[in-house]
């Protein structure tokens, strides 16, 4: 990928190079996180549905959902409206360099999304409420299994279908949706009509300021009553 950023392997490379390697072990006997079945997923999709990748995103998801700023970029060209993103990644040299310049969204196999932190919100949101998939896909889809050797700020890690969770952390069920360590919860009524994706960081935060706010009451009511007793 350093020597050609913007021209990634076709499917049948990607093939070559993963999958026509062999397994890593037979079915049902472990568990590993996997790009090429997602991209087995996404190729089945396309087969399936008769179009490509983007265009189920933007027909089944984005449209019905109103996600006016998610898409499947499929080219150099379409990162151009997305955030600038330097990286070192990119050249042989180590020098930074401006990803939506020269990064080819084609080397994510499986596809990726592109999208703002309101339409994800609104997207799990939907995803959790059923309004994305039937009552027993989201089942399957949230039924977790234990990952093994999980860093140290897990509790009892999982992963479902696409995603991962953590039903015994500190801040309640969370869910991660990216590899940056950032979860959300579904709605308290899990299934229904709540909106609020607060993320660990945010459960975090929300955290500290009710003890700060409970350390400061409690102050203020000792302050109270010393003067009490000292005006008695």
């Amino acid at each position: 990928m350093r020597a050609l950023p913007s021209l990634p392997w076709s499917f049948e490379r990607f093939v070559a190079e993963t999958l026509g390697k062999g397994l890593s072990f037979e079915p049902g006997s472990g568990w590993a996180y996997s790009n090429p079945g997602y991209m087995l997923l996404k190729h089945v999709a396309e087969r399936a549905g008769g179009c490509s990748f983007a265009a189920l995103v933007a027909e089944r998801i984005a449209r019905p959902l109103s996600l006016a700023r998610t898409f499947v970029p499929e080219s150099v060209r379409d990162l151009a409206v997305l955030t600038p993103a330097p990286s070192r990644a990119l050249a042989q040299d180590g020098a930074a360099r401006d990803v939506r310049d020269v990064y080819h969204p084609g080397w994510v196999s499986h596809g990726v999304v592109a999208s703002t932190p309101s339409e994800i919100s609104r997207f799990f949101a939907a995803l959790f409420g059923g309004r994305l998939v039937s009552a027993a896909s989201l089942r399957e889809l949230t039924t977790l299994v234990p990952v093994p050797n999980a860093p140290a700020h897990w509790v009892r890690p999982g992963y479902g279908l696409g995603i991962m969770g953590d039903a015994d952390s500190r801040w309640g069920m969370l869910w991660v949706t990216t590899a940056r360590d950032r979860a959300t919860r579904p709605p308290r009524s899990t299934l229904r009509d709540s909106t609020a994706f607060p993320c660990a960081r945010c459960a975090r935060s929300r955290a500290t300021r009710r003890l700060s706010r409970s350390s400061s009451q409690r102050s203020m009511r000792s302050r109270a009553r010393s003067a009490s007793a000292r005006s008695c």
